[in-house]
Formats: C-alpha cells, structure tokens, sequence
C-alpha cells in the first residue's frame, strides 16, 4: 500500500496526534518530532531539568532542592540509557543499569566527541555540585602510628619498603582510583562523597612536586588499582614521584584506613599523611576538593618549616 494515505499518531513535541499522512512523510514527521524533543532535553540538561515540588513538601525549600538534584540524576540516566538503546545497545528493562562493555559500543557508533555534554569522560575535570565528604573520625587513630616495614611494588624500578621511606620526611596521599580520557564515569560515582578527582588530586601534586622537595619531603601517591593501571597513569601525566600499589590492600589493613564500596570493588578514601621519623605527624582527612589538598599541605609544612 506504498504511496497511499492513512491515519496515525505520532508523538509531537505536545504529545501523541492523529494525523492523515503517506508513510514516508509519516517516518520523516516522526524523526523530526524526536529529533525536537531530544534536542530541547539535551540543552536543559547542562542546568538541570526542574521538577515540580510534590504537594506534600510544598513550601518547604530543603524538600523542592532535593527534588530538583533527584530529578537531574533520573533525567541524566533516562537521557543516556536513551542514547544507548538508539544506537544498538539492546533495550532492557526499565531502571536497569547500563555496562561499561554496552557503553563501549556507544563510543564506537557514536565516539566520545558527539556525546559531549551527555557523557561524563573526562577525569581532569571536577563536576559542579560533588557531595562534600564529612569527617566520620576514621582517621583519627592515625595521629603518631609508625609506619609498617614491608615493602610496596611502585610505578619505579624497585619496590619501596615503608619503613625506609619513612625515615626520610614524606607525604603519602591516597586516592580511590584514577580515569583514563574518553572512558565513562561509572553511573553513581559522582554521588559518593569525596569519590570524584583523584586525576586533579594526583596532577596538583605533580605540579608542586618541586616545593615539596625544596623543603625536603618525597611525595608517593598510593592507591589499590591494579599496578599495570598506575605505571600507565603515571606516564601518560609526567608524574615526578613513585605511585604505590596497594591492591591486596596491606597497607590499608595495617593502618586501618577507611574505605569505601562502589560496584562489588572496595577503594581506599581519599586522604593525606605527613610522615617524618617514620611516624605519622599529620593526617589530611576528609580531602575536599581533591585538586587543593596538594595546597593544604604545603600551607601545613611552609608553616611549621619556614620561618619568616
């Protein structure tokens, strides 16, 4: 019956119409009628698309903003588990999460340039709006531990015995996990608090590597990622100082440090030691934001050290 006239409903940017059209100007009205709606909900999703305050909480300021994040997490998941379906990504049931291999097919129809705004790829950057951690007292046992006397693989040459390397004065900083460019950001990481920025975290301290020596203290950034993960990261940024490799979680289980669970993994939280005469003298935690705690703790060492 091609060429001929018939009803249909097509959705439109007010809704489902009835309209009198052949099948090829019905296939085009309708990509234009989605292609309209997909456009208007990508360029409201940089702000955040308003939901309406439920009648229950209305008037109350507290329960209309909480709404409004809730409401740009579910939108956010809608637009991309969207994305993901019309590029061929099979379908699933409603509110289920997406893999990381099914978003890898994306990438690969669409790659990650097309999908800027909607995709969450680049480590460097911090997010607006990351939940603030709180100081549960996790660390406070820290203050004046000795440092344990094994030895850790790192991204150098040989492995770094603790004890050793902490006779010397020493910054240890810890960090759940670091990104690579053009990989997704897991669904979920962004909410938990003080997850988000261990690429910004580990580059400050590259960056003002050369203070910290001035003022004689190595710096090791530790986390447990597997190793092959770290030599990469460290020489895809330039990093001056050894990355320590934790991923059997020894040194987490001798300090006793606090931990998070995202995805059936555990990650060390983000935090920083300063260790001199093999003790730790100072404990950095909570860390936020991640890309200042380099700052911090040379303010903390410039005022004990420098004298004016």
């Amino acid at each position: 019956m091609e060429g001929r006239s018939s009803v249909h409903r097509v959705l439109s940017a007010q809704g489902f119409q009835t309209v009198s059209v052949g099948p090829g100007r019905l296939r085009q009205n309708w990509r234009n009628s989605r292609n309209r709606i997909l456009r208007e909900e990508y360029r409201t999703q940089g702000s955040g698309i308003r939901h309406r305050t439920p009648r229950a909480d209305k008037g109350l300021a507290h329960a209309g903003s909480k709404q409004r994040r809730e409401g740009r997490t579910r939108n956010t998941r809608r637009l991309r588990a969207r994305a993901f379906w019309n590029n061929g990504v099979p379908r699933r049931t409603s509110g289920a999460k997406v893999s990381r291999s099914e978003r890898d097919v994306l990438l690969g129809h669409l790659g990650a340039g097309s999908m800027k705004g909607l995709l969450d790829t680049d480590p460097y950057v911090l997010p607006r709006g990351l939940p603030v951690p709180i100081d549960d007292d996790a660390c406070r046992h820290l203050l004046g531990m000795k440092m344990p006397s094994f030895s850790l693989r790192s991204t150098g040459v040989h492995a770094v015995n603790l004890a050793d390397a902490s006779k010397r004065n020493s910054v240890f900083f810890f960090y759940p996990e670091t990104g690579k460019p053009g990989a997704l950001i897991p669904d979920g990481w962004n909410d938990i608090p003080g997850a988000r920025g261990c690429t910004p975290q580990s580059c400050a301290f590259r960056d003002h590597y050369q203070e910290f020596k001035k003022l004689g203290f190595e710096v090791f950034g530790v986390s447990t990622q597997n190793l092959d993960e770290q030599i990469e990261f460290a020489e895809r940024n330039n990093l001056p100082y050894e990355l320590l490799n934790d991923s059997d979680f020894r040194l987490t289980k001798a300090l006793q440090l606090p931990t998070l669970e995202f995805e059936f993994k555990t990650f060390v939280k983000r935090l920083a030691l300063v260790v001199e005469g093999g003790r730790v003298e100072k404990v950095f935690y909570p860390v936020f934001p991640p890309d200042k705690n380099a700052e911090l703790v040379l303010e903390y060492l410039r005022g004990k050290y420098v004298r004016s």
